[in-house]
């Protein structure tokens, strides 16, 4: 049942938003030019309502948004995967126009999309309870069988939480103890044990049964139409992103550092770090830079940027800037910034203190050196150190490092005194990596803005 329960609600959430993607287009233009017909045949809009089906459909097949593996009931999550729709839609839309450069109005756009994020968020909930409703009035209930001894009853709930809360599942296992007498596991017994339950979908456990016997019954599966999941429960795996390919007829399983590895998921974050930096750069930094150089130029000697060469992702070094915030002397390759360190200059305690001497790494996110978001980039010399000290320290540059972090969020910045801030910094590091989304990078920013604020008032 759940794969029909799931190709059923993509199929469904498919045409809905192909008609919903249409609704607004016309919403928007009816509240901007009211039934004009004229200035629909007049102004190209044909040919925009084209290019917005289009459109749509290159930025669903980018995300991948119809896959029935893209479906996920968490409210937030699947907020989360519409937003990047609608984000990547509107950022196709946009280059689109200034490609034909043909003039469409702004307010028509804004109420077109102001129409679509809200219906697009309504029939996502909608589809859902309406597939719900269906399945519980035809009493379709997603029967799983566990066969193995690591596999969980309570995981398997879990996982399927949201068809067990809906009453639509039910589940059963058969307890296989790969110590027993070989006789117990060969595929005859095991089937006869298996034909005695009713079930719809059957999990099997790679490391307590044989191969042949996993043979004898997934053909024994495929001839009564039940699907089959094997679980990989090997504890050197168990807590590793993993993904499937084959390279001609042989599977392969790859082990991946982090969601970034996706390219989909490298996109959009590189779209978000190329917007937001570029936001900066023009209505920040256009004002803040020319006046905080005059500042430093007045108050000591020296550059206004002080370039630093840090290590970057793939542990490849690059020069990273800020404002200049100490006396220029040798040691600044060397020695890292302490408290009351001598040497700091006066308006530099205040660039360190409200992160403003941070702001030109923007240029380094925008050039695509760093990230707006990452693990803090370390002077050459502490990488190689803190490697020798920390294990699995250089998984920190699987990713860009950023201009902030999670580590930095949750308050561990600054100098590091001892190997257990140190340790706590990497621990979060490597959690970021391990589990990034968009939704993450969006409340590390706030947490980090909260911050800079909160500790000037």
């Amino acid at each position: 049942m759940e794969q029909s329960f799931y190709t059923r609600l993509q199929f469904a959430r498919r045409i809905g938003d192909y008609l919903l993607i249409n609704l607004s287009f016309f919403v928007g233009y009816i509240l901007k030019f009211g039934f004009n017909i004229e200035v629909f045949n007049s102004n190209n809009y044909l040919l925009l309502l084209l290019i917005f089906n289009i459109s749509w459909f290159v930025a669903s097949s980018i995300l991948k948004s119809y896959n029935t593996g893209s479906i996920n009931f968490s409210f937030w999550r699947t907020i989360d995967r519409a937003s990047r729709l609608v984000f990547l839609h509107i950022l196709i839309m946009v280059a689109f126009n200034g490609i034909i450069k043909t003039y469409f109005s702004r307010l028509f756009f804004l109420y077109t999309y102001i129409n679509l994020t809200v219906l697009i968020f309504l029939w996502r909930y909608l589809s859902l309870k309406i597939m719900v409703k269906r399945y519980q009035a035809n009493k379709n209930l997603n029967k799983i069988l566990l066969l193995g001894v690591n596999i969980s009853i309570k995981d398997v709930e879990d996982y399927f939480h949201f068809f067990n809360k809906n009453n639509l599942l039910k589940v059963d296992k058969i307890e296989v103890d790969p110590n027993t007498d070989d006789s117990l596991l060969n595929s005859e017994y095991l089937l006869n044990q298996i034909k005695t339950k009713d079930f719809t979908e059957i999990f099997l456990s790679i490391s307590t049964i044989r191969s042949k016997t996993i043979e004898s019954i997934i053909y024994y599966a495929e001839e009564n139409l039940k699907r089959v999941h094997l679980v990989i429960d090997d504890k050197v795996l168990n807590d590793r992103h993993l993904e499937f390919t084959r390279y001609g007829q042989l599977p392969v399983i790859n082990l991946l550092v982090s969601p970034l590895d996706d390219f989909t998921n490298q996109l959009v974050k590189r779209i978000f770090d190329v917007f937001f930096s570029l936001f900066v750069i023009v209505f920040i930094l256009s004002w803040l830079f020319p006046l905080t150089a005059i500042i430093i130029k007045l108050t000591s000697k020296g550059p206004v940027l002080f370039k630093q060469m840090r290590t970057g992702i793939n542990n490849q070094p690059f020069v990273c800037y800020k404002f200049r915030s100490m006396v220029d002397n040798p040691d600044a390759d060397r020695m890292q910034a302490t408290q009351n360190d001598p040497r700091v200059t006066g308006f530099g305690k205040f660039l360190r203190k409200s992160s403003l001497d941070e702001f030109p790494q923007f240029f380094n996110v925008f050039a695509g050196k760093m990230s707006v978001v990452g693990p803090r980039p370390h002077m050459l010399k502490h990488t190689v150190k803190y490697n020798k000290a920390i294990g699995k320290f250089m998984q920190r540059h699987a990713i860009k490092p950023g201009i902030t972090g999670l580590a930095q969020a949750k308050g561990y910045r600054g100098e590091i005194k001892n190997i257990s801030l140190l340790q706590n910094r990497v621990r979060l590091d490597r959690f970021y990596i391990e589990n990034w989304s968009f939704k993450l990078d969006i409340k590390i920013i706030f947490m980090t803005i909260r911050d800079v604020f909160s500790s000037h008032l």
